[in-house]
């Protein structure tokens, strides 16, 4: 009986790390995302400011 308590314990832990380990792999792809999302903000206010310009002309 103790023997399997042990092991319900190892799992237990087992499956608290991997839930860490994809929390961190979560926060990974949205870092990735929100970094693609301000360079595309970046391009789109170039374009704009491009834009006006020349209709400003």
């Amino acid at each position: 009986m103790a023997n399997n308590s042990k092991k319900l314990k190892e799992d237990f832990f087992k499956q608290l790390e991997n839930q860490d380990k994809r929390e961190t792999h979560q926060d990974l792809e949205r870092k990735e995302r929100s970094k693609y999302t301000w360079i595309g903000i970046g391009i789109g206010v170039i374009i704009f400011l491009i834009l006006a310009g020349l209709s400003a002309l």
